[in-house]
Protein backbone atom coordinates (compact mmCIF):
# COMPACT_ATOMS: atom_id res chain seq x y z
CA UNK A 1 0.00 0.00 0.00
CA UNK A 2 1.42 3.36 -1.00
CA UNK A 3 1.50 6.25 1.39
CA UNK A 4 -1.16 8.17 -0.56
CA UNK A 5 -3.57 5.22 -0.39
CA UNK A 6 -3.45 4.97 3.40
CA UNK A 7 -6.76 6.19 4.85
CA UNK A 8 -6.39 9.19 7.11
CA UNK A 9 -7.02 8.79 10.82
CA UNK A 10 -9.57 11.60 10.43
CA UNK A 11 -11.67 9.28 8.22
CA UNK A 12 -11.77 6.66 10.97
CA UNK A 13 -12.59 9.29 13.61
CA UNK A 14 -15.40 10.70 11.47
CA UNK A 15 -16.99 7.28 10.98
CA UNK A 16 -16.51 6.43 14.64
CA UNK A 17 -18.18 9.69 15.67
CA UNK A 18 -21.13 8.81 13.44
CA UNK A 19 -21.26 5.34 15.03
CA UNK A 20 -21.31 6.88 18.52
CA UNK A 21 -24.01 9.41 17.60
CA UNK A 22 -26.23 6.64 16.34
CA UNK A 23 -25.58 4.53 19.42
CA UNK A 24 -26.63 7.43 21.65
CA UNK A 25 -30.09 7.36 20.09
CA UNK A 26 -30.91 3.89 21.40
CA UNK A 27 -32.24 2.74 24.76
CA UNK A 28 -29.64 0.73 26.68
CA UNK A 29 -32.12 -2.00 27.61
CA UNK A 30 -33.16 -2.50 23.98
CA UNK A 31 -29.51 -2.76 22.98
CA UNK A 32 -28.84 -5.36 25.69
CA UNK A 33 -31.94 -7.36 24.69
CA UNK A 34 -31.03 -7.31 21.00
CA UNK A 35 -27.36 -8.15 21.57
CA UNK A 36 -28.49 -11.03 23.81
CA UNK A 37 -30.83 -12.44 21.15
CA UNK A 38 -28.24 -12.21 18.38
CA UNK A 39 -25.61 -13.78 20.62
CA UNK A 40 -27.83 -16.73 21.58
CA UNK A 41 -28.84 -17.13 17.93
CA UNK A 42 -25.18 -17.43 16.98
CA UNK A 43 -24.37 -19.97 19.69
CA UNK A 44 -27.69 -21.79 20.19
CA UNK A 45 -29.55 -21.21 16.89
CA UNK A 46 -32.58 -19.63 18.60
CA UNK A 47 -34.16 -17.33 15.98
CA UNK A 48 -34.92 -13.92 17.56
CA UNK A 49 -38.62 -13.08 17.82
CA UNK A 50 -40.28 -9.78 16.89
CA UNK A 51 -37.22 -8.60 15.02
CA UNK A 52 -38.24 -6.50 11.99
CA UNK A 53 -36.18 -7.38 8.94
CA UNK A 54 -34.17 -10.20 10.52
CA UNK A 55 -32.99 -12.41 7.60
CA UNK A 56 -33.74 -15.75 9.25
CA UNK A 57 -34.64 -17.55 5.99
CA UNK A 58 -31.44 -16.50 4.24
CA UNK A 59 -29.34 -17.44 7.27
CA UNK A 60 -30.88 -20.89 7.49
CA UNK A 61 -30.75 -21.46 3.73
CA UNK A 62 -27.07 -20.55 3.48
CA UNK A 63 -26.26 -22.19 6.82
CA UNK A 64 -23.75 -19.43 7.39
CA UNK A 65 -24.76 -17.00 10.06
CA UNK A 66 -21.63 -14.89 9.74
CA UNK A 67 -22.55 -13.91 6.19
CA UNK A 68 -25.64 -12.06 7.35
CA UNK A 69 -25.09 -10.85 10.89
CA UNK A 70 -22.49 -9.14 13.09
CA UNK A 71 -19.65 -11.32 14.23
CA UNK A 72 -20.07 -12.40 17.87
CA UNK A 73 -17.03 -10.34 18.93
CA UNK A 74 -18.62 -7.31 17.23
CA UNK A 75 -21.67 -7.75 19.45
CA UNK A 76 -19.39 -7.28 22.44
CA UNK A 77 -18.15 -4.04 20.86
CA UNK A 78 -21.77 -2.93 20.33
CA UNK A 79 -22.39 -3.53 24.02
CA UNK A 80 -19.26 -1.66 25.10
CA UNK A 81 -20.20 1.40 23.05
CA UNK A 82 -23.83 1.21 24.17
CA UNK A 83 -22.67 1.31 27.80
CA UNK A 84 -20.64 4.43 26.93
CA UNK A 85 -23.25 6.25 24.85
CA UNK A 86 -26.78 4.81 25.09
CA UNK A 87 -29.14 6.12 27.73
CA UNK A 88 -32.58 5.44 29.13
CA UNK A 89 -34.62 7.41 26.56
CA UNK A 90 -35.05 5.96 23.09
CA UNK A 91 -34.99 8.30 20.11
CA UNK A 92 -34.74 5.52 17.56
CA UNK A 93 -35.46 1.75 17.57
CA UNK A 94 -32.37 -0.45 17.78
CA UNK A 95 -34.14 -3.75 17.22
CA UNK A 96 -34.46 -3.32 13.46
CA UNK A 97 -32.25 -5.07 11.00
CA UNK A 98 -31.61 -1.82 9.18
CA UNK A 99 -30.10 -0.31 12.34
CA UNK A 100 -27.99 -3.41 13.00
CA UNK A 101 -26.69 -3.56 9.43
CA UNK A 102 -25.84 0.13 9.35
CA UNK A 103 -23.96 -0.03 12.66
CA UNK A 104 -22.12 -3.18 11.62
CA UNK A 105 -20.98 -1.58 8.38
CA UNK A 106 -19.85 1.56 10.20
CA UNK A 107 -17.96 -0.50 12.79
CA UNK A 108 -16.13 -2.51 10.17
CA UNK A 109 -15.37 0.60 8.16
CA UNK A 110 -13.68 2.59 10.90
CA UNK A 111 -11.85 -0.40 12.40
CA UNK A 112 -10.47 -1.25 8.95
CA UNK A 113 -9.40 2.37 8.55
CA UNK A 114 -7.60 2.39 11.88
CA UNK A 115 -4.96 -0.26 11.26
CA UNK A 116 -3.52 1.01 7.92
CA UNK A 117 -2.97 4.43 9.49
CA UNK A 118 -0.12 2.87 11.47
CA UNK A 119 2.32 1.90 8.75
CA UNK A 120 4.73 0.66 11.41
CA UNK A 121 2.02 -0.64 13.73
CA UNK A 122 3.64 -3.96 14.63
CA UNK A 123 6.45 -6.37 14.10
CA UNK A 124 4.93 -7.89 10.95
CA UNK A 125 1.72 -9.10 9.34
CA UNK A 126 1.81 -12.32 11.38
CA UNK A 127 1.52 -10.26 14.55
CA UNK A 128 -1.89 -9.15 13.29
CA UNK A 129 -2.79 -12.80 12.72
CA UNK A 130 -1.74 -13.60 16.29
CA UNK A 131 -4.18 -11.18 17.83
CA UNK A 132 -6.95 -12.11 15.38
CA UNK A 133 -6.55 -15.74 16.46
CA UNK A 134 -6.65 -14.89 20.17
CA UNK A 135 -9.67 -12.69 19.63
CA UNK A 136 -11.81 -14.70 17.22
CA UNK A 137 -11.08 -18.35 18.01
CA UNK A 138 -12.44 -18.23 21.60
CA UNK A 139 -15.78 -16.82 20.39
CA UNK A 140 -16.22 -19.90 18.21
CA UNK A 141 -16.55 -22.11 21.29
CA UNK A 142 -20.02 -23.61 21.41
CA UNK A 143 -22.28 -23.58 24.45
CA UNK A 144 -21.34 -27.15 25.27
CA UNK A 145 -20.54 -29.26 28.27
CA UNK A 146 -16.84 -30.07 27.54
CA UNK A 147 -15.61 -26.56 28.41
CA UNK A 148 -17.54 -26.61 31.68
CA UNK A 149 -16.62 -30.22 32.41
CA UNK A 150 -12.90 -29.53 31.93
CA UNK A 151 -12.84 -26.64 34.39
CA UNK A 152 -15.13 -28.43 36.84
CA UNK A 153 -12.67 -31.34 36.83
CA UNK A 154 -9.63 -29.09 37.33
CA UNK A 155 -11.14 -26.91 40.05
CA UNK A 156 -12.55 -29.93 41.89
CA UNK A 157 -8.95 -30.64 42.91
CA UNK A 158 -8.80 -29.99 46.65
CA UNK A 159 -5.91 -27.54 46.20
CA UNK A 160 -8.03 -25.31 43.98
CA UNK A 161 -11.38 -25.94 45.61
CA UNK A 162 -10.10 -24.05 48.65
CA UNK A 163 -10.11 -20.83 46.59
CA UNK A 164 -13.70 -21.44 45.44
CA UNK A 165 -14.76 -22.09 49.02
CA UNK A 166 -13.05 -18.91 50.19
CA UNK A 167 -14.73 -16.65 47.62
CA UNK A 168 -18.10 -18.32 47.06
CA UNK A 169 -18.67 -20.36 50.21
CA UNK A 170 -19.37 -23.62 48.38
CA UNK A 171 -17.80 -26.68 46.82
CA UNK A 172 -16.65 -26.85 43.20
CA UNK A 173 -19.66 -29.06 42.45
CA UNK A 174 -22.13 -26.53 43.85
CA UNK A 175 -20.36 -23.63 42.15
CA UNK A 176 -20.46 -25.18 38.68
CA UNK A 177 -24.00 -26.56 38.99
CA UNK A 178 -25.20 -23.14 40.16
CA UNK A 179 -23.38 -21.34 37.36
CA UNK A 180 -24.71 -23.84 34.83
CA UNK A 181 -28.27 -23.27 36.05
CA UNK A 182 -27.82 -19.50 35.82
CA UNK A 183 -26.26 -19.79 32.36
CA UNK A 184 -29.19 -21.92 31.18
CA UNK A 185 -31.61 -19.31 32.46
CA UNK A 186 -29.76 -16.39 30.86
CA UNK A 187 -29.62 -18.27 27.58
CA UNK A 188 -33.40 -17.85 27.49
CA UNK A 189 -33.86 -14.50 29.24
CA UNK A 190 -31.82 -11.32 29.05
CA UNK A 191 -32.58 -10.43 32.66
CA UNK A 192 -33.52 -12.18 35.92
CA UNK A 193 -35.29 -10.52 38.82
CA UNK A 194 -33.23 -9.68 41.89
CA UNK A 195 -32.82 -11.47 44.30
CA UNK A 196 -31.85 -14.35 42.04
CA UNK A 197 -33.48 -17.72 42.60
CA UNK A 198 -33.13 -21.05 40.84
CA UNK A 199 -36.51 -22.73 40.72
CA UNK A 200 -36.88 -26.36 41.80
CA UNK A 201 -33.39 -26.55 43.32
CA UNK A 202 -32.32 -26.14 46.92
CA UNK A 203 -29.25 -24.02 46.34
CA UNK A 204 -28.09 -21.69 49.08
CA UNK A 205 -29.18 -18.17 48.15
CA UNK A 206 -25.91 -16.88 49.61
CA UNK A 207 -23.97 -18.84 46.97
CA UNK A 208 -26.15 -17.45 44.17
CA UNK A 209 -25.76 -13.92 45.50
CA UNK A 210 -21.97 -14.21 45.89
CA UNK A 211 -21.64 -15.40 42.29
CA UNK A 212 -23.89 -12.62 41.00
CA UNK A 213 -22.09 -10.02 43.12
CA UNK A 214 -18.60 -10.99 41.89
CA UNK A 215 -19.73 -11.33 38.28
CA UNK A 216 -21.77 -8.10 38.05
CA UNK A 217 -21.34 -4.35 37.83
CA UNK A 218 -23.58 -1.29 37.75
CA UNK A 219 -23.87 0.07 34.22
CA UNK A 220 -22.61 3.43 35.48
CA UNK A 221 -19.49 1.79 36.94
CA UNK A 222 -18.87 -0.21 33.75
CA UNK A 223 -19.12 3.05 31.80
CA UNK A 224 -16.44 4.62 33.98
CA UNK A 225 -14.15 1.59 33.56
CA UNK A 226 -14.59 1.45 29.79
CA UNK A 227 -14.05 5.20 29.46
CA UNK A 228 -10.91 5.05 31.58
CA UNK A 229 -9.20 2.59 29.21
CA UNK A 230 -10.73 3.83 25.95
CA UNK A 231 -8.28 4.97 23.29
CA UNK A 232 -9.02 5.32 19.60
CA UNK A 233 -5.95 3.70 18.07
CA UNK A 234 -4.90 0.48 16.32
CA UNK A 235 -5.67 -1.46 19.52
CA UNK A 236 -9.22 -0.08 19.76
CA UNK A 237 -11.17 -3.24 18.90
CA UNK A 238 -8.77 -5.48 20.86
CA UNK A 239 -8.64 -3.44 24.06
CA UNK A 240 -9.41 -5.20 27.32
CA UNK A 241 -13.09 -5.17 28.24
CA UNK A 242 -14.29 -5.02 31.87
CA UNK A 243 -17.17 -7.23 30.71
CA UNK A 244 -14.76 -10.18 30.77
CA UNK A 245 -14.57 -9.90 34.55
CA UNK A 246 -18.14 -8.67 35.16
CA UNK A 247 -20.48 -9.83 32.36
CA UNK A 248 -23.64 -9.11 34.39
CA UNK A 249 -25.11 -5.59 34.47
CA UNK A 250 -27.69 -3.74 36.52
CA UNK A 251 -29.09 -0.25 36.98
CA UNK A 252 -31.60 1.24 39.39
CA UNK A 253 -33.21 2.90 36.38
CA UNK A 254 -34.03 -0.54 34.93
CA UNK A 255 -35.63 -1.97 38.06
CA UNK A 256 -34.51 -4.85 40.25
CA UNK A 257 -33.14 -6.99 37.44
CA UNK A 258 -29.75 -8.43 36.61
CA UNK A 259 -28.94 -8.44 32.89
CA UNK A 260 -26.72 -10.89 31.01
CA UNK A 261 -26.52 -9.37 27.50
CA UNK A 262 -23.95 -11.91 26.24
CA UNK A 263 -24.31 -15.33 27.92
CA UNK A 264 -21.06 -16.46 26.30
CA UNK A 265 -19.17 -13.97 28.49
CA UNK A 266 -20.79 -15.54 31.56
CA UNK A 267 -19.67 -18.96 30.30
CA UNK A 268 -16.08 -17.71 29.95
CA UNK A 269 -16.22 -16.03 33.37
CA UNK A 270 -17.26 -19.25 35.14
CA UNK A 271 -14.51 -21.23 33.39
CA UNK A 272 -11.40 -19.37 32.20
CA UNK A 273 -12.27 -16.36 34.35
CA UNK A 274 -11.58 -18.14 37.63
CA UNK A 275 -7.86 -18.18 36.81
CA UNK A 276 -7.78 -14.39 36.60
CA UNK A 277 -9.86 -14.06 39.75
CA UNK A 278 -7.38 -16.09 41.80
CA UNK A 279 -4.04 -15.41 40.10
CA UNK A 280 -1.60 -13.53 42.30
CA UNK A 281 -2.99 -14.90 45.54
CA UNK A 282 -0.72 -16.73 47.95
CA UNK A 283 -0.59 -20.42 47.08
CA UNK A 284 -2.58 -20.22 43.84
CA UNK A 285 0.38 -20.67 41.49
CA UNK A 286 1.41 -23.95 43.15
CA UNK A 287 -2.22 -25.07 43.43
CA UNK A 288 -3.11 -24.51 39.77
CA UNK A 289 0.19 -26.00 38.61
CA UNK A 290 -0.26 -29.16 40.67
CA UNK A 291 -3.94 -29.50 39.85
CA UNK A 292 -3.34 -29.10 36.12
CA UNK A 293 -0.54 -31.67 36.19
CA UNK A 294 -2.87 -34.10 37.97
CA UNK A 295 -5.61 -33.32 35.46
CA UNK A 296 -3.36 -34.17 32.51
CA UNK A 297 -2.48 -37.46 34.20
CA UNK A 298 -6.16 -38.28 34.60
CA UNK A 299 -6.76 -37.52 30.92
CA UNK A 300 -3.96 -39.90 29.97
CA UNK A 301 -5.41 -42.66 32.19
CA UNK A 302 -8.93 -42.13 30.85
CA UNK A 303 -8.02 -42.10 27.14
CA UNK A 304 -5.03 -44.51 27.15
CA UNK A 305 -5.93 -46.88 30.00
CA UNK A 306 -3.43 -49.57 28.94
CA UNK A 307 -0.43 -47.24 28.61
CA UNK A 308 2.33 -47.21 31.22
CA UNK A 309 2.49 -43.72 32.70
CA UNK A 310 5.13 -42.49 35.09
CA UNK A 311 4.57 -39.24 37.04
CA UNK A 312 7.23 -36.68 37.87
CA UNK A 313 9.95 -37.94 40.22
CA UNK A 314 12.96 -36.47 42.01
CA UNK A 315 16.17 -38.10 40.83
CA UNK A 316 19.26 -37.74 42.99
CA UNK A 317 22.62 -37.67 41.27
CA UNK A 318 26.14 -36.61 42.04
CA UNK A 319 26.17 -32.90 42.62
CA UNK A 320 22.44 -32.52 43.18
CA UNK A 321 19.11 -33.72 41.86
CA UNK A 322 16.62 -33.09 39.08
CA UNK A 323 12.93 -33.64 38.42
CA UNK A 324 11.79 -35.90 35.61
CA UNK A 325 9.18 -34.85 33.06
CA UNK A 326 5.64 -34.44 34.42
CA UNK A 327 4.29 -37.53 32.62
CA UNK A 328 6.27 -40.16 30.73
CA UNK A 329 3.82 -42.32 28.80
CA UNK A 330 4.84 -45.55 27.07
CA UNK A 331 2.22 -46.67 24.59
CA UNK A 332 2.52 -49.26 21.81
CA UNK A 333 6.29 -48.91 21.44
CA UNK A 334 6.31 -45.10 21.61
CA UNK A 335 7.04 -42.61 24.36
CA UNK A 336 4.96 -39.48 24.94
CA UNK A 337 7.16 -37.05 26.85
CA UNK A 338 4.53 -34.75 28.40
CA UNK A 339 5.25 -31.49 30.25
CA UNK A 340 2.40 -29.41 31.72
CA UNK A 341 2.27 -25.67 32.36
CA UNK A 342 -0.70 -23.69 33.68
CA UNK A 343 0.63 -20.18 32.98
CA UNK A 344 -1.50 -18.15 30.59
CA UNK A 345 -0.33 -15.47 28.14
CA UNK A 346 -0.84 -11.88 29.30
CA UNK A 347 -3.45 -9.69 27.65
CA UNK A 348 -1.00 -7.22 26.12
CA UNK A 349 1.11 -10.05 24.73
CA UNK A 350 -1.91 -11.26 22.80
CA UNK A 351 -3.27 -7.96 21.56
CA UNK A 352 -0.96 -4.93 21.76
CA UNK A 353 0.22 -4.29 18.22
CA UNK A 354 2.10 -1.06 18.92
CA UNK A 355 4.53 -2.51 21.47
CA UNK A 356 6.10 -5.95 21.61
CA UNK A 357 7.55 -5.80 25.14
CA UNK A 358 4.87 -8.02 26.71
CA UNK A 359 4.94 -10.41 23.76
CA UNK A 360 8.69 -10.82 24.05
CA UNK A 361 8.50 -11.43 27.81
CA UNK A 362 5.82 -14.10 27.40
CA UNK A 363 7.59 -15.81 24.53
CA UNK A 364 10.83 -15.90 26.51
CA UNK A 365 8.97 -17.49 29.43
CA UNK A 366 7.34 -20.23 27.39
CA UNK A 367 10.54 -20.70 25.36
CA UNK A 368 12.51 -21.19 28.57
CA UNK A 369 10.00 -23.74 29.87
CA UNK A 370 10.16 -25.66 26.59
CA UNK A 371 13.94 -25.48 26.84
CA UNK A 372 13.79 -27.05 30.31
CA UNK A 373 11.67 -29.85 28.86
CA UNK A 374 14.32 -30.48 26.18
CA UNK A 375 17.04 -30.58 28.84
CA UNK A 376 14.97 -33.25 30.58
CA UNK A 377 14.46 -35.08 27.29
CA UNK A 378 18.21 -35.07 26.77
CA UNK A 379 18.65 -36.69 30.19
CA UNK A 380 16.09 -39.36 29.29
CA UNK A 381 17.77 -40.12 25.96
CA UNK A 382 21.16 -40.37 27.70
CA UNK A 383 19.86 -42.97 30.14
CA UNK A 384 19.73 -40.73 33.23
CA UNK A 385 16.16 -41.85 34.08
CA UNK A 386 16.66 -44.89 36.39
CA UNK A 387 15.19 -48.21 35.25
CA UNK A 388 14.01 -46.76 31.95
CA UNK A 389 15.25 -47.60 28.49
CA UNK A 390 14.32 -45.00 25.88
CA UNK A 391 11.98 -46.39 23.23
CA UNK A 392 12.61 -45.87 19.54
CA UNK A 393 10.09 -43.10 18.93
CA UNK A 394 9.85 -40.27 21.44
CA UNK A 395 7.34 -37.45 21.01
CA UNK A 396 7.65 -34.39 23.28
CA UNK A 397 4.32 -32.69 24.07
CA UNK A 398 4.07 -29.39 25.91
CA UNK A 399 0.54 -28.97 27.31
CA UNK A 400 -0.76 -25.58 28.45
CA UNK A 401 -3.95 -24.74 30.31
CA UNK A 402 -4.76 -21.94 27.86
CA UNK A 403 -4.25 -21.46 24.15
CA UNK A 404 -0.91 -19.94 23.12
CA UNK A 405 -1.52 -18.77 19.56
CA UNK A 406 1.31 -16.28 20.09
CA UNK A 407 3.56 -19.35 20.04
CA UNK A 408 1.98 -21.11 17.06
CA UNK A 409 1.80 -18.10 14.73
CA UNK A 410 5.44 -17.16 14.26
CA UNK A 411 6.41 -13.50 13.94
CA UNK A 412 9.99 -12.29 13.71
CA UNK A 413 9.98 -12.82 17.48
CA UNK A 414 10.18 -16.56 16.86
CA UNK A 415 9.94 -18.34 20.23
CA UNK A 416 12.41 -21.00 19.05
CA UNK A 417 15.20 -18.47 19.55
CA UNK A 418 14.49 -18.45 23.29
CA UNK A 419 14.46 -22.26 23.39
CA UNK A 420 17.81 -22.41 21.61
CA UNK A 421 19.30 -19.75 23.87
CA UNK A 422 18.29 -21.74 26.96
CA UNK A 423 19.67 -24.99 25.54
CA UNK A 424 23.02 -23.40 24.72
CA UNK A 425 23.16 -21.98 28.22
CA UNK A 426 22.61 -25.47 29.64
CA UNK A 427 25.08 -27.10 27.27
CA UNK A 428 22.54 -29.04 25.21
CA UNK A 429 22.81 -29.13 21.41
CA UNK A 430 19.80 -27.21 19.96
CA UNK A 431 19.66 -29.78 17.15
CA UNK A 432 17.57 -31.87 19.55
CA UNK A 433 14.69 -29.59 18.57
CA UNK A 434 14.89 -30.81 14.97
CA UNK A 435 15.28 -34.46 15.92
CA UNK A 436 12.35 -34.31 18.35
CA UNK A 437 10.01 -31.46 17.35
CA UNK A 438 7.65 -30.50 20.16
CA UNK A 439 3.88 -30.26 19.96
CA UNK A 440 2.58 -27.28 21.96
CA UNK A 441 -1.13 -27.49 22.65
CA UNK A 442 -3.85 -26.40 25.06
CA UNK A 443 -5.78 -28.83 27.26
CA UNK A 444 -8.67 -29.24 24.81
CA UNK A 445 -6.40 -30.06 21.86
CA UNK A 446 -4.34 -32.41 24.06
CA UNK A 447 -7.51 -34.39 24.75
CA UNK A 448 -8.21 -34.54 21.00
CA UNK A 449 -4.62 -35.64 20.39
CA UNK A 450 -4.82 -38.53 22.86
CA UNK A 451 -8.14 -39.69 21.42
CA UNK A 452 -6.57 -39.70 17.94
CA UNK A 453 -3.58 -41.65 19.29
CA UNK A 454 -5.94 -44.14 20.96
CA UNK A 455 -7.62 -44.77 17.59
CA UNK A 456 -4.68 -44.57 15.17
CA UNK A 457 -1.49 -44.89 17.21
CA UNK A 458 1.17 -42.32 18.12
CA UNK A 459 3.46 -43.14 15.20
CA UNK A 460 0.69 -42.57 12.69
CA UNK A 461 -0.59 -39.36 14.31
CA UNK A 462 2.64 -37.72 15.50
CA UNK A 463 5.21 -39.46 13.31
CA UNK A 464 4.01 -37.67 10.18
CA UNK A 465 4.13 -34.30 11.90
CA UNK A 466 7.61 -35.03 13.26
CA UNK A 467 8.77 -35.64 9.70
CA UNK A 468 7.37 -32.31 8.55
CA UNK A 469 3.92 -33.24 7.25
CA UNK A 470 1.58 -30.23 7.77
CA UNK A 471 3.97 -29.02 10.44
CA UNK A 472 2.86 -25.39 10.09
CA UNK A 473 -0.82 -26.24 10.63
CA UNK A 474 -2.53 -25.79 13.96
CA UNK A 475 -2.54 -29.18 15.67
CA UNK A 476 -6.33 -29.24 16.11
CA UNK A 477 -6.88 -28.52 12.39
CA UNK A 478 -4.45 -31.31 11.49
CA UNK A 479 -6.18 -33.79 13.82
CA UNK A 480 -9.70 -32.88 12.71
CA UNK A 481 -8.74 -33.19 9.05
CA UNK A 482 -6.63 -36.35 9.08
CA UNK A 483 -7.64 -38.26 12.23
CA UNK A 484 -11.27 -37.45 13.03
CA UNK A 485 -12.72 -39.30 16.01
CA UNK A 486 -16.33 -39.67 17.09
CA UNK A 487 -15.46 -40.30 20.71
CA UNK A 488 -17.34 -38.33 23.35
CA UNK A 489 -15.29 -35.56 25.00
CA UNK A 490 -13.30 -36.94 27.92
CA UNK A 491 -15.24 -35.70 30.94
CA UNK A 492 -18.72 -35.21 29.49
CA UNK A 493 -20.26 -38.35 30.97
CA UNK A 494 -18.76 -37.76 34.42
CA UNK A 495 -19.85 -34.11 34.49
CA UNK A 496 -23.38 -34.97 33.34
CA UNK A 497 -23.65 -37.71 35.97
CA UNK A 498 -22.51 -35.27 38.67
CA UNK A 499 -24.94 -32.65 37.40
CA UNK A 500 -27.91 -35.03 37.47
CA UNK A 501 -26.91 -36.46 40.84
CA UNK A 502 -26.70 -32.97 42.34
CA UNK A 503 -30.09 -32.05 40.88
CA UNK A 504 -31.71 -35.25 42.18
CA UNK A 505 -30.29 -34.71 45.67
CA UNK A 506 -31.27 -31.05 45.83
CA UNK A 507 -34.74 -30.96 44.29
CA UNK A 508 -37.08 -28.61 46.08
CA UNK A 509 -39.94 -30.83 47.26
CA UNK A 510 -42.05 -27.72 47.91
CA UNK A 511 -41.67 -26.44 44.34
CA UNK A 512 -44.84 -26.42 42.29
Amino acid sequence: MTKTSIPKLSDARRNYAQFCRQMSQFHIEEVMQTVHDLSTFYHLDDVPKTFPGFPSKRVRRKQNKLSYMPYPWELEMFLREAIRHSGYLAHKPFREWGSISNLTNLLRKFTNELTPEYSDYGVDVLRELQRIAHRQFPWQVEFNHPLIARHWKIYSDKRLELFIQEDFGCSANEFYVTCFALLSTWANYTAIKIPLEISDLKIDSKVINKISMMFSSAISHSRQEINSIHNFDANYEYRYSPLLLRPLLFSELLGRRLFCPIPYLFLKRMTDGLYYQFVGRIGFSDAIGGAFESYVGEVISAVLPHADRTPEKRIKKTGGEFRTVDWLVEHEGCTLFVECKSKQPTYNAKFDINKTDSLEVDLEKIGTEIGKMYVNLNRYLNGEYPNMTPLGNVYPIFVTLADWSIYHIRTNLNPDQFVRAYLRKRGVDPEIMKSFPVEVCGAEVFEMLLQSIASHGANEVLGKRARGHRRSDFLDAYLTSEFPVNTEPVWNAEWMATLHEFIDQNKDSDAV
